[in-house]
């Protein structure tokens, strides 16, 4: 199967809006390539200051409008930035495949998780629950700096037998480490259904059948109006921004958040709307560019 890729390079403080416009527009999951000679899980930055946003999309009878819609917003971000033009190329899915495999390694996360393409044979190390991924066209292998945070903090966060609410589940790979580290009850959402086929894969992989489920939909209307212990929404600052009061409402009492995606230079923003729908932030956290705050419902 051929799949197509757009792409646009620019400085990374626009890496936000354009994973937004390639996320609407495009094949639902998006990659940010930094430049290359770094680790972001040991907590070191790229040498450059220029990024690759990257998403693919099935050449469907929806292509050219596609097309149109990523083009014409790239053009408008393009008047506040030296953003470069939307680049397009036709890739066979085995090669895109096969990139995955070159790239993804077996990773250790935080305390308790070991996150495995679905294609490695190894050995998971004593004490370690394991993630079992086939990314698909899903956000979210553990490689990426919001998401290994998340991980890491989500550690501290589950609630034994608790419930967790995952907003924007990509891969499901949240919403499996939800259900690995002892909440038995998980939702993920998302709004792509190519991302909602990858997770349900990816739960069954990695045998969370019993706690687990993904639905196509955001809060509030595919939460189904429950509340949850622990709510994760690795997205980015606008959609955390415009879904707050909808987040909050699905926090119980006393319940958490732990949201990420956000650029540095808008923590500011993110956590003033938080704190504006009754959320108390607590800690930040920072790998390079990126922040996973954590806040607490308290009334």
């Amino acid at each position: 199967m051929k799949l197509v890729e757009f792409s646009v390079r620019a400085p990374a403080e626009f890496a936000e809006p354009l994973s937004q416009l390639l996320r609407r527009h495009g094949g639902g999951g998006v990659v940010i390539e930094g430049q290359g000679g770094h680790n972001p899980d040991e907590g070191e930055a790229p040498q450059g200051s220029w990024v690759t946003v990257l998403t693919y999309a099935e050449p469907d009878s929806c292509l050219a409008s596609r097309r149109a819609a990523i083009d014409a917003g790239v053009r408008l971000i393009a008047y506040v930035g030296p953003v470069g033009e939307l680049a397009e190329r036709v890739v066979e899915e085995s090669d895109w495949r096969t990139a995955h495999a070159r790239h993804l390694r077996p990773l250790a996360v935080g305390k308790r998780l070991f996150v495995v393409p679905a294609w490695e044979d190894c050995e998971v190390p004593a004490g370690r629950e394991e993630i079992r991924l086939e990314p698909g066209l899903g956000f979210g292998t553990g490689h990426h700096p919001t998401t290994s945070m998340c991980l890491a903090l989500m550690e501290d966060l589950v609630v034994p037998r608790g419930s967790v609410l995952d907003i924007g589940c990509g891969s499901g790979i949240l919403s499996i480490a939800a259900a690995k580290l002892g909440a038995s009850r998980v939702l993920g959402l998302d709004v792509d259904e190519q991302a909602v086929s990858a997770a349900r894969a990816n739960i069954r992989r990695s045998g969370v059948e019993g706690a687990a489920a993904v639905v196509e939909g955001t809060v509030p209307a595919a939460a189904g109006g429950r509340q949850y212990d622990l709510v994760v929404a690795n997205i980015s600052a606008s959609v955390l921004t415009h879904l707050a009061g909808d987040i909050a409402t699905a926090i119980r009492s006393g319940g958490s958040l732990l949201a990420s995606g956000v650029v540095a230079g808008r923590g500011p923003q993110v956590n003033g709307a938080f704190q504006t729908v009754g959320l108390t932030v607590g800690a930040v956290r920072q790998s390079g560019d990126w922040l996973a705050i954590s806040a607490r419902r308290t009334g």
